[in-house]
């Protein structure tokens, strides 16, 4: 009878559900775990079901005539607001038209409030879509209600908190809160607590660099290092009046590169990408290395022209950190037992400068561009998107791996193909796009070709593999859009 043999009882069987952890450059290829990465380019985790996947395609939807350096949608009007230059658009991407000339030289924010859009570039703060009587279909100063002589106050960036517009300028350590709910109303007033209210933030230890809000608190980065938290309501009376707390002095952030998602501000800066949290008490509060897995890789490549942007529709955060046209992409739901998310990388055709939503809709403008992000493309502006996934380098005991069957599974998209190479073995796959729904079908079953069995499923499952030395997990997509939804494969120590 015949029996196994010895190497037999030595099968190993390796099964990777999608990658869970993401990029990992703070440990060599050959001391990852599995399910971490040593390469994600062009990948990214699905925002409904968690599995890694082909980023979108990116389509061009408007070409300006110079860069585009900042995008914004405005939902009172539903148009998007852009700027090359000091001069501000407006476009619906079929019509497109100058809406005037910012006051300033510096990057535009913009906030909305009181149903305007509010701008702050560095000169007198502006509105588009004013309601005092005057021209809304252009920029207009923000005036005094009563006299618009008197003009609103000269501010570099803005936000909304407790009902009142704030401003700031990062030449100074001095944050301006409007009247409740009056962005024309900007002197204090010190017995009305409604009224205007200004507030120095840690005087004459560096100017503010950036504000995000995290949960109801204002977090304050200084250029110095320095983090303030700023908490309660925004009253003008001094009985009333907020509290601000010192957080960190360790929390260098460039400006443009912080942002805050429900409890936790995130912040970018020559100590790379970290966080703190606004619901410890302070004394306890200290920055989060979230970009532990990075930070060592990035930091040699930070300068203060980078960039970070919130993307809530897919739950990233996206760093650009010099003109490499690469995007670092931070999945922030968490995937690590102490709550940090994974990160993917993707480069992008032409360099970032901003990334704004509409509900579910994604935006870029890079370059002279503004393109639309799209999952039923494999393109970045004509460009083909290729995917390259790699995992973790694994050595055996003893001198060889005998490799005797792989699998994978995926879902496609987009229709392409690409190779997955396990071992010293390739093997070639083709994508299968998305099969119509049955459901959906409009066409009467006695004339429909469509086959109803066609799907969107791609399945490898081959034996052999043969000896290698090493054994490296590699997907590479020529062509095609793909999520990975499982792979596996067994092997003998030899």
């Amino acid at each position: 009878m015949a029996t196994l043999g010895t190497k037999s009882l030595n099968l190993q069987t390796v099964s990777i559900p999608s990658f869970p952890y993401g990029v990992d450059w703070s440990n060599p290829p050959e001391a990852l775990p599995q399910g971490a990465l040593v390469e994600a380019e062009n990948a990214e985790y699905s925002y409904s079901n968690g599995a890694l996947k082909t980023v979108d395609g990116i389509e061009i939807k408007y070409t300006g005539s110079d860069t585009i350096q900042t995008g914004f949608y405005d939902t009172v009007h539903s148009v998007h607001l852009f700027n090359i230059g000091t001069t501000l658009y407006k476009t619906d991407f079929s019509t497109t038209s100058s809406i005037g000339t910012l006051n300033g030289s510096s990057r535009p924010h913009y906030v909305i409030f009181n149903n305007q859009v509010i701008i702050a570039s560095g000169g007198i703060i502006q509105a588009f879509g004013v309601t005092d009587g005057r021209d809304a279909t252009v920029l207009q100063n923000v005036c005094d209600a009563d006299d618009t002589s008197i003009t609103g106050p000269t501010a570099d960036a803005l936000g909304v908190k407790d009902g009142r517009l704030f401003v700031y300028s990062h030449s100074s350590d001095l944050i301006k809160f409007s009247a409740y709910g009056d962005e024309t109303s900007w002197v204090e007033q010190s017995t009305v607590a409604t009224g205007p209210y200004w507030v120095y933030i840690g005087k004459n230890d560096g100017y503010i660099n950036q504000v995000s809000m995290a949960s109801k608190d204002l977090i304050i980065y200084k250029d110095s290092g320095v983090v303030y938290r700023l908490t309660g309501w925004i009253a003008a009376t001094s009985a009333d009046a907020p509290t601000i707390n010192e957080v960190t002095r360790t929390g260098h952030c460039y400006t443009n590169c912080a942002t805050s998602i429900a409890t936790k501000g995130y912040f970018f800066g020559i100590d790379g990408f970290l966080s703190v949290v606004t619901t410890q008490e302070y004394g306890d509060m200290k920055p989060t290395e979230e970009g532990i897995n990075i930070n060592a890789a990035i930091i040699p490549n930070i300068d203060s022209n980078a960039k970070m942007f919130h993307v809530a529709s897919r739950k990233q955060i996206w760093i650009a950190t010099q003109n490499d046209k690469r995007v670092y992409m931070y999945h922030y739901s968490p995937r690590y037992p102490d709550g940090r998310g994974a990160f993917t990388t993707r480069t992008l055709k032409y360099q970032i400068s901003d990334v704004w939503e509409n509900g579910d809709k994604v935006y870029v403008a890079y370059g002279d561009y503004i393109g639309q992000l799209s999952s039923t493309i494999d393109t970045d502006a004509g460009k083909q998107i290729k995917m390259s996934v790699k995992g973790p380098i694994n050595y055996p005991n003893n001198s060889n791996f005998l490799v005797k069957r792989r699998r994978m599974t995926a879902k496609g998209s987009v229709a392409g193909t690409g190779t997955l190479l396990i071992g010293d073995t390739s093997i070639a796959f083709t994508i299968s796009d998305a099969s119509p729904l049955v459901f959906g079908n409009t066409t009467l079953v006695y004339g429909n070709t469509d086959l109803v069995y066609s799907n969107s499923q791609t399945v490898i499952s081959e034996k052999g593999g043969g000896l290698s030395e090493s054994i490296q997990l590699s997907i590479v997509t020529n062509s095609g859009s793909m999520e990975i939804r499982q792979i596996s494969y067994n092997y003998e120590d030899q």
